[in-house]
């Protein structure tokens, strides 16, 4: 029985000859927000656990096509979005990802551009809700003097 061929070492040229082709360059910008600013999204590449942070991240991948995926973490998991890159060699690819504004919404927001946070519905109806409190007890109690 055969073994199979032994990898060339580490920057040696593979197949036929051929170098390795340069990397390209994918950039993930994890996009925060005052009300969900102490929750870091949690990144994957390609099915791994990647360390990100808020603002841009670099990765140098080997051209093709790679998985991006991210979700957040409080007391759920919450925020999932994935998408799909290719990336040439020595090109750059930005991908944008927006974890929602609660872990009451499933669906995080990812794309090649900046993306909008989901969720604020809840937000602005809580928001609406204090203020109708606010106004009924202003009015109870000019109304009871």
């Amino acid at each position: 029985m055969t073994q199979p061929p032994t990898p060339p070492p580490y920057g040696a040229p593979y197949g036929q000859g051929q170098p390795f082709p340069p990397p390209g360059h994918l950039v993930v910008h994890l996009q925060g927000s005052w009300l969900i600013s102490f929750v870091t999204p949690t990144l994957f590449l390609d099915g791994q656990r990647v360390p990100a942070k808020y603002g841009e991240n670099h990765f140098p991948v080997a051209p093709g096509r790679h998985v991006v995926a991210g979700q957040a973490e409080y007391m759920l998991t919450y925020g999932r979005a994935h998408l799909e890159a290719d990336l040439a060699p020595d090109q750059r690819v930005d991908v944008w990802y927006a974890a929602p504004w609660h872990q009451f919404a499933k669906q995080g927001s990812i794309g090649f551009e900046k993306q909008k946070h989901r969720g604020a519905w809840l937000i602005w109806s809580l928001f609406a809700l204090l203020a109708l409190v606010v106004v009924l007890v202003v009015v109870a109690g000019l109304s009871s003097s």
